[in-house]
């Protein structure tokens, strides 16, 4: 009798926390239906933060339909450039795979695949030259985070960061956006590349390529194959229009801040704009988003894109006149 009441109570405790469970995933459920219902619209403005950190941060309620989106400007940007430069990368169909928070892959075979997730990490060893592709045939990857060197790492494949990429030697047959920086210790081959940041790589065989940077590009060659002058009409250094790609900046957000030595201060604000309307001052020392420490202006910008897509709101710790300020920020809906 002890044994059927002592489960009858267990039974009855547990139900409403599973209850509770359906509930709030529904409400997430909800709430991820109505961001990504703007996945269309901001994969045709070709706003790249945003759609890695809308994917990385609902994707587990994403579906095929999503990385069709996503399918889709790989195919527009290919196709802008494939006359000039040949590239002809990783444009067909891919099925799709699912997500998680963390998604740690040795090696993706022939199988279709799309990953949306918060960090994708390569664990492929080293073993020479000869080793297998890691990220192979027709794989979709939109993460906030990417850690990547592995032997020969794309091929075929569309990857969007809000991360720096660095990369064992080579990329072949791709496409590759990212927020941060490029680095190739080897040489490139029917490449779309579009960063915010610089780029390093070998330009022995970079003819086939389209490469696209906001800063610097520079050449890495290790053997008198490499180019040292390459054609002005397909590498940008220094490229202000990125093929359309709009990385997230403060600045939309009306708030202009300089960083020196791990403190990021506010420059300069436009009264009619989110920062400014919720009281943010001129000299303001701004140390956390949502909790977050902030140290550089690339951090700045990844917390806050992060926390419009989330929320649409921007809790900031500010240091002022030796004290400290929580300044919530309503960010424009994008």
């Amino acid at each position: 009798m002890q044994t059927l009441f002592g489960m009858t109570l267990a039974l009855l405790l547990l139900a409403p926390a599973g209850a509770a469970d359906d509930k709030e995933k529904a409400v997430r459920r909800k709430e991820a239906e109505k961001r990504l219902a703007k996945l269309p619209d901001l994969c045709k403005e070709r706003r790249a933060t945003h759609i890695v950190e809308l994917l990385a941060e609902w994707g587990e309620f994403a579906d095929a339909s999503h990385q069709d989106e996503l399918m889709a400007l790989g195919k527009a940007l290919a196709i802008e450039v494939k006359e000039e430069v040949g590239v002809n990368a990783a444009v067909t169909k891919i099925g799709y795979r699912g997500t998680s928070a963390t998604t740690a892959v040795k090696r993706i075979g022939s199988d279709a695949s799309a990953y949306f997730v918060d960090e994708f990490v390569c664990t492929q060893p080293l073993t020479g030259r000869t080793a297998e592709h890691v990220l192979s045939c027709h794989v979709l990857v939109a993460s906030r985070t990417l850690t990547a060197r592995p032997n020969r790492p794309t091929l075929q494949c569309v990857v969007l960061t809000n991360a720096a990429v660095a990369t064992f030697p080579a990329l072949s047959n791709c496409i590759i956006i990212s927020s941060g920086s490029v680095d190739s210790d080897d040489f490139i081959s029917g490449v779309v590349l579009v960063c915010r940041g610089d780029v390093k790589f070998r330009m022995g065989r970079w003819e086939s390529s389209l490469v696209r940077a906001g800063g610097k590009v520079t050449d890495v060659r290790t053997d008198e194959g490499g180019v040292k002058n390459p054609d002005p009409d397909r590498v940008f250094a220094n490229d202000s229009k990125l093929l359309g790609i709009k990385f997230y900046s403060a600045t939309e957000d009306g708030l202009e801040a300089t960083a020196d030595k791990g403190v990021v201060m506010v420059k300069a604000l436009d009264e009619k704009k989110p920062f400014a309307v919720a009281g943010v001052k001129k000299g303001d020392v701004i140390e956390k988003v949502n909790g977050e420490a902030v140290t550089t202006l690339q951090e700045l910008d990844r917390l806050l894109v992060r926390a419009s897509v989330a929320s649409g709101t921007a809790r900031l710790k500010v240091k002022r006149n030796g004290g400290t300020e929580l300044i919530e920020v309503k960010l424009i809906d994008w």
